[in-house]
């Protein structure tokens, strides 16, 4: 009888500690949240604030080199305004949805530097002919600068790209 109630307490532990383990993502940060629309610095707090473990974004980089997190490959509030082609005084004009500029990489990360809690995924979206090299310069030095490495997990769908991140120190 001991030795089963013994196993039993294991198995409850086990089970507890990969429960633990699992974490919950907020894609594109808590976008359900009112007034929150998806990559905004609202959505970043609104799942800090929801609890959220994890909050994935995405950044893509504008004609004149300024990496701004949104889904791409368009303008959030007009799909047929696309961010590589534009420039980020011409993507600002337009705000989201609930009145927040397009936020920069830097501004995303120094909120998200704000919230000890949370851990992040950023993906690294490529729209067309940018230079990969200056790409990863910029995302990890902004990623340094707000001391974040040790909580930034990267994702990015070119194989070039995951290439270069692993030959700076990122892991596979």
């Amino acid at each position: 009888m001991i030795r089963k109630t013994i196993i039993a307490a294991i198995a409850v532990i086990f089970s507890i500690a990969s429960l633990s383990a699992q974490q919950i993502v907020a894609h594109r940060g808590y976008h359900a949240a009112s007034g929150a629309p998806e990559n905004s610095i609202a959505s970043l707090h609104a799942a800090h604030i929801a609890g959220i473990e994890v909050v994935e974004f995405d950044v893509v980089f504008t004609a004149d080199n300024y990496a701004v997190v949104a889904h791409g490959p368009n303008h959030p509030q007009f799909g047929g305004v696309p961010i590589a082609k534009s420039t980020l005084e011409d993507l600002r004009a337009t705000p989201l949805s609930n009145g927040e500029l397009l936020p920069t990489l830097d501004e995303y990360l120094e909120t998200a530097s704000k919230y000890d809690d949370l851990e992040f995924f950023l993906e690294i979206k490529l729209l067309g002919d940018e230079d990969l090299m200056r790409v990863w310069t910029t995302i990890i030095a902004t990623v340094d600068r707000y001391q974040l490495n040790d909580r930034v997990t990267y994702i990015c769908f070119d194989k070039e790209m995951c290439d270069i991140a692993a030959s700076r120190g990122a892991m596979y």
